[in-house]
């Protein structure tokens, strides 16, 4: 029977992305099934907001589709990244910010 090590999920680097130490880029395997450029850029949002959260999000591929629903109507990478940061300080979020609760944001308050 297998025990549960404590020490072995306790760590920072559970929650870091891992990177090609060559390129730089991103080595997920969920990244395979993301084939647009458009998609990557997406994805690393993704990536960024996991890290921040030091949680992996279970249902990744809806958050693609709030990333998605954001670039149809031209809010920036940088533009989210702030919307986040801003939402981390409402305590209302804190245990359930994803990139819904941007959506429904830019939807509340204009894009400055």
């Amino acid at each position: 029977m297998k025990t549960y090590n404590e020490n072995k999920h306790n760590s920072d680097e559970d929650f870091l992305p891992l990177l090609d130490i060559e390129t730089g880029e991103i080595q997920d395997p969920r990244l395979k099934t993301v084939k647009t450029p458009n998609n990557k850029i997406m994805f690393s949002l993704i990536v960024w907001a996991e890290t921040r959260r030091r949680q992996k999000f279970a249902k990744w591929k809806w958050q693609m589709k709030a990333l998605s629903s954001l670039c149809e109507i031209s809010i920036s990478p940088q533009r989210i990244k702030e919307r986040w940061v801003e939402l981390e300080e409402d305590k209302f979020y804190q245990d359930k910010l994803d990139f819904w609760s941007v959506v429904s944001s830019f939807d509340k308050k204009p894009k400055n």
